[in-house]
């Protein structure tokens, strides 16, 4: 029987070899003909029949081969390693590979993954990435090399070690799986026939590529089916669950003391054993967050709107926790406030038979109105009886209890004088005025406001504030809370003082004038308005993890900002043409300015001027291709072919012009040209500022600036640009014109001639005898720059 068996799989096997060597002639045929037919149906027709190939594989029992690459990055705890490990024992087509170095290059994952992949011959990647110290664990399942790419996030994770069972009973190593989907993930069930569920079936099949096992060709594959895994689709989660076949011969236990246990009903033999389902692990529960169209990177197709990110939980988690205490707070004021009004007090002890009060029977209230020489003696500050006495003792407890005692004397009263003592509390008179305030309680307040707005604010209240503040030193009181709100001040300072007869390098220092504070706060507010866009480019790739800055990033930000914008006044002149841009001498004075600062802030420099860069090329100076996605962004509908030209195609700027800076001397003519040639810019309405707008007045595809490498040197030009200005063009120059006039007016040296910190940056970095690849790898990275 075991022979007439194997003769008859032989010719079923000869018969299916056959049939395929049939179809991959046919195929062949068919892409003969296709290559001689120049129609764009071709590579229809391709994808089709490899369609039907595959079909047919399936239906004769192949799959196609298939091997996962499985790997993770840096930062992942115990746990994420025992669950990689689990899910290599578990697949025998799987291939494991150490944790992904991304240091040393800053193409990000598409190039190294892929890269992987395709070097170990895996057609799908199993990728882990933990974040945050590993708190947050994300999958990103790939095909490379054309994709498409799902991440998902990780949560209620268990191992085999933590579900206490193992491989045990007849789950053996090397075997094969059943994979069972529920019936959310069936093409003809209730979920997927509504519609914006289609993303399901992709999720299928990427899930079906990793825990399928090929038939054969997989190393170290036993022919054993023996366990059972679960995708199960609920709640717009995917939860994973692992169960063993376990087979159990029938018939009854042995309790003991030859008593027997009632045993279930015996199968008949024909039935064979009895088979039950034992869960082995690993357990986890998948979140879909994103589906892109190539291998880690290319347009999204699928975006989970429902998805909130870990961070964000944590948030609310935090902010709840806050709106707890302040909640107590505020029933602990309003109780205070009731009993104050109830005449009550605010809640102070009884005082006791050793109080000060109870002890000697005084009461410095009275001490303060009495006429009595020698009580007057007694509450005398510089009396020797009442510093050795008790009063010494009682001056303490007073301070220590917050009793406050003021005497408040009205020259203005039509009585002649009033004396108001306020005693046991901060109970204060019925009509009180700011003239009774004391001048250093005044000048305190000024000091310990945050903005420099709300100081001019608090001058103008009332005539009281405004007399105070102008008979202080209040240049001294700006210059302090302008540290605080737009420090450090002395970086700024360096940028305000610089000159062509002293170094760059070298500090400097400044008197205290009211035009130096206004150029403060002039840059200083500058650097506040990178501190908006920061976030909003540093995280734009990675968005659900976008955040605010803390106060420490705000700070190492604007520092950046300050020591960029000196570099960019002191290098990017007319003084430093091209032609002398990479003499020795140069390059060393560069390095000089550059030395003055630690590799660390070198990062956050570099960060910032990343960002720079990514404004200048984006929305300043926006490519060809750039324009178009977005012409085609907004008028989808649209059949108008963009007409692009990248040479100048405005006049040149009149030579009285002078280019706008924020420390210009008269920073007002650049931006009144502006408004005066320009008046389209400002005047009408929304829909004819956009450098979009199509009519017989003007052409979209005249807004771009060339593609790859023209577009390149173009950026680098811009780059001279300092962050001041680099803003200025962002916000009022909307148009390839206004640009195009603003960079004339600058001069002829300004053209041609790319920026030089990058080229200075790596000169220092080579001699503190650091790589600038891995360098710009933890800026990517985070681990060097402005976010933490």
């Amino acid at each position: 029987m075991a022979s007439v068996y194997k003769t008859v799989s032989k010719k079923q096997a000869r018969e299916l070899a056959k049939q395929q060597d049939q179809d991959e002639e046919d195929v062949m045929m068919e892409e003969l003909l296709a290559d001689a037919d120049d129609t764009s149906d071709s590579d229809e027709d391709e994808d089709e029949d490899a369609v039907e190939t595959a079909k047919k594989q399936l239906a004769a029992g192949l799959m196609p081969k298939t091997r996962v690459l499985m790997l993770t990055s840096r930062g992942i705890t115990s746990r994420h390693r025992h669950l990689l490990a689990d899910l290599t024992s578990l697949l025998p087509h799987t291939h494991k590979e150490s944790k992904l170095d991304s240091k040393k290059k800053a193409a990000g994952y598409n190039l190294l993954l892929n890269s992987l992949a395709d070097l170990h011959s895996c057609n799908v990647i199993f990728f882990l990435e933990a974040k945050k110290n590993g708190q947050d664990l994300y999958l990103w399942l790939s095909r490379p090399p054309n994709g498409p790419t799902v991440k998902f996030h990780v949560s209620n994770l268990h191992t085999m070690a933590e579900l206490n069972t193992g491989f045990a009973g007849n789950c053996l190593k090397g075997g094969r799986g059943i994979v069972v989907f529920d019936k959310s993930f069936d093409e003809q069930g209730p979920v997927m026939a509504k519609p914006g569920n289609e993303y399901r079936g992709l999720i299928r099949e990427m899930l079906r590529n990793v825990f399928c096992v090929p038939k054969r060709g997989v190393k170290g594959m036993k022919p054993f089916i023996d366990r059972v895994i679960g995708i199960y689709g609920v709640d717009g989660k995917i939860w994973i669950r692992v169960y063993e076949i376990r087979e159990s011969e029938n018939g009854g236990k042995k309790k003991g003391d030859g008593e027997e246990e009632e045993a279930k009903p015996a199968h008949k033999s024909k039935d064979g054993p009895e088979l039950s389902l034992v869960e082995i692990g690993p357990r986890f529960v998948l979140t879909p967050i994103v589906i892109l169209e190539g291998s880690f990177g290319g347009p999204v197709i699928y975006e989970n709107k429902e998805y909130v990110s870990p961070n964000q939980v944590r948030r609310d988690i935090r902010i709840n926790k806050a709106a707890r205490y302040a909640k107590r707070r505020d029933v602990q004021t309003e109780r205070i406030s009731k009993r104050s009004n109830l005449e009550m007090g605010l809640g102070e002890r009884k005082p006791g038979a050793l109080d000060t009060r109870t002890l000697f029977g005084l009461n410095e209230s009275k001490l303060l109105t009495s006429t009595d020489p020698a009580t007057m003696a007694f509450s005398s500050p510089s009396s020797p009886m009442r510093l050795q006495g008790a009063f010494a003792h009682l001056s303490i407890i007073t301070s220590n209890t917050r009793i406050m005692i003021q005497s408040l004397l009205d020259v203005n009263s039509p009585k002649g004088g009033c004396l108001i003592a306020i005693t046991d509390g901060y109970s204060t008179p019925e009509n009180m005025s700011f003239h009774y305030l004391a001048t250093e309680l005044l000048l305190h307040i000024f000091q310990s406001c945050d903005t420099i707005t709300d100081i001019l604010n608090l001058a103008s209240a009332c005539r009281r504030f405004r007399d105070v503040f102008n008979r202080s030193n209040k240049l001294q009181i700006m210059m302090d809370v302008s540290e605080m709100e737009f420090g450090p001040v002395d970086d700024i300072i360096q940028i305000v003082t610089h000159n062509t007869s002293q170094p760059a390098h070298i500090f400097r220092t400044a008197p205290l004038t009211a035009p130096l504070l206004r150029q403060v706060v002039q840059i200083g507010r500058v650097a506040q308005k990178w501190e908006t866009i920061y976030p909003v480019k540093k995280w734009k790739l990675d968005f659900e993890n976008r955040r605010s800055l803390s106060d420490k990033e705000r700070f190492r930000l604007r520092r950046a900002i300050f020591r960029l914008w000196l570099y960019h006044r002191a290098f990017h002149t007319r003084d430093y043409d091209r032609y002398s841009r990479h003499l020795r001498n140069t390059v060393a004075e560069r390095a000089q300015l550059l030395h003055n600062w630690s590799t660390a802030e070198l990062a956050e420099i570099e960060d910032v001027r990343l960002v720079i860069g990514d404004i200048v090329q984006n929305h300043i100076c926006p490519s060809n291709g750039t324009i178009q996605r977005k012409f085609r962004n907004r008028y989808p509908e649209s059949n108008h072919q963009l007409t692009f030209n990248i040479h100048l195609n405005y006049p040149m700027a009149q030579s009285g012009l002078t280019p706008y800076g924020f420390i210009d001397p008269n920073p007002n003519s650049t931006e009144q040209y502006f408004h005066t040639t320009h008046s389209t810019n400002f005047s009408n309405s929304a829909k004819y500022r956009s450098r979009f707008r199509n009519d017989i007045f003007h052409e979209p595809g005249s807004e771009g600036w060339g593609d790859e490498i023209p577009h390149y040197y173009i950026v680098q030009d811009m780059m001279k640009l300092d962050p001041g200005q680099v803003l200025w063009l962002r916000e009022h120059c909307l148009l390839k014109e206004q640009v195009e006039t603003f960079v004339l007016s600058l001069g002829d040296w300004f053209r041609d001639n790319g920026e030089t910190f990058g080229d200075t940056l790596e000169w220092v970095m080579n001699e503190r005898g650091d790589d600038i690849g891995e360098f710009r790898a933890a800026i990517s990275e985070r681990e060097l720059g402005i976010a933490e």
